[in-house]
């Protein structure tokens, strides 16, 4: 009792294990990635704002790319 259920999700390409119920957010902090990214949940784009609020599920497909800077 009292253990957190994981779930599997594919992380930018990579297995990766979470805990059940972690959101957008939690994932981009845990896996030390900045806060202005643009992440895709499912090929589909998140909005920055739901970042927080959106729960990953089993079997999910994360893509996370980091913004480019230049001149």
């Amino acid at each position: 009792m009292g253990e957190t259920k994981r779930i599997s999700i594919t992380l930018n390409h990579k297995p990766c294990e979470i805990d059940a119920g972690m959101t957008v957010s939690e994932l981009l902090s845990f896996k030390g990635f900045p806060k202005s990214v643009a992440v895709f949940v499912n090929k589909t784009p998140l909005l920055m704002k739901t970042y927080p609020t959106y729960e990953l599920k089993e079997a999910d497909t994360v893509t996370v790319f980091r913004p480019l800077g230049g001149g």
